[in-house]
């Protein structure tokens, strides 16, 4: 629905979960996948080496602009990235400035590397009403909210273990 086989997707945070071979089996193709850890991503080439269509790249998702072009992608998925840049928050009511600026600079770059209209899909622990602050900048002031130019699409409760939120964001076109 949200991901079509030739879209261009970017694999945020990827570790060594098994994501991205997954969403190779399952048809697509133009998949690069980044983590911060050298050892991870060197583990995952040596891993899917039989797969060389998929790209494993080191990046720190707060600084894509190094690795990647203004609209290199269709869609950018992630799957608890931001969870980590988040952990260490103190309370979700009141978050640490360490983690509004981690989320706010993870959210402008995903904004960078989508095409007008790109997709961002994230999959979290944390409760909507908390994710979407972070999401829509409510924690930082009004100018700089102006640089995240997307909308929220859909978000729904995924019942599994302790329950996820799945979460669908637009950039403006």
């Amino acid at each position: 629905m949200y991901v079509k086989p030739t879209d261009r997707i970017l694999v945020v945070g990827c570790g060594n979960s098994k994501l991205s071979f997954q969403l190779y089996e399952a048809g697509f193709r133009s998949i690069t996948s980044i983590d911060y850890s050298d050892v991870v991503i060197s583990r995952m080439r040596e891993q899917y080496k039989e797969t060389p269509q998929l790209i494993w790249t080191v990046a720190d998702v707060r600084e894509l602009s190094e690795i990647s072009d203004a609209g290199s992608f269709d869609v950018v998925i992630d799957k608890a990235t931001m969870d980590a840049l988040v952990v260490d928050q103190g309370s979700p009511w009141s978050p640490s400035q360490a983690a509004i600026d981690d989320v706010f600079k993870m959210c402008k770059e995903m904004i960078y590397v989508l095409r007008p209209g790109g997709t961002f899909i994230q999959i979290t622990f944390q409760e909507l009403l908390f994710r979407r602050r972070f999401l829509e900048g409510h924690h930082i002031p009004a100018e700089q909210r102006r640089a995240l130019q997307w909308k929220l699409i859909e978000n729904h409760r995924v019942p599994v273990g302790l329950g996820y939120q799945f979460i669908v964001m637009q950039t403006s076109t």
